[in-house]
């Protein structure tokens, strides 16, 4: 039986396969490890991003600044690797035409597809 937590996983790295961010990144796990903290506590507000960082910099031995840095690199590429048709799917037509998003604006899109699209990851 899979667990909560591991369809929640899969389900994120299906996403981001599908936007074109590439999983041996660094900037990958770092995206996947915030929205799978903000998804646990359900609620995105709770969720300091800034907090975020410096949390999972001590988890990962790095400081905060270059988690911040390398998903911001993550989305780039991301960004680069989609089409606008895909990418518009989770993001909204006009993000695409504006230069690449801030790490928030990526992270609460994401996380806004799957509370609307996924609902069963959150009974």
């Amino acid at each position: 039986m899979i667990s909560d937590y591991d369809k929640l996983d899969i389900r994120i790295h299906k996403l981001l396969k599908k936007i074109g961010m590439p999983a041996h990144i660094k900037g990958y796990k770092f995206v996947k490890e915030i929205l799978v903290k903000i998804l646990e506590k359900n609620d995105i507000l709770e969720c300091s991003i800034t907090n975020l960082y410096k949390r999972m910099g001590k988890k990962f031995n790095v400081k905060g600044a270059t988690i911040e840095r390398n998903i911001r690199y993550a989305i780039g590429i991301s960004m680069s690797r989609c089409d606008h048709k895909t990418w518009s799917k989770y993001f909204g037509p006009d993000i695409w035409h504006k230069e690449q998003p801030t790490n928030f604006e990526f992270i609460v899109s994401i996380y806004d597809y799957l509370k609307t699209y996924h609902k069963e990851l959150f009974s």
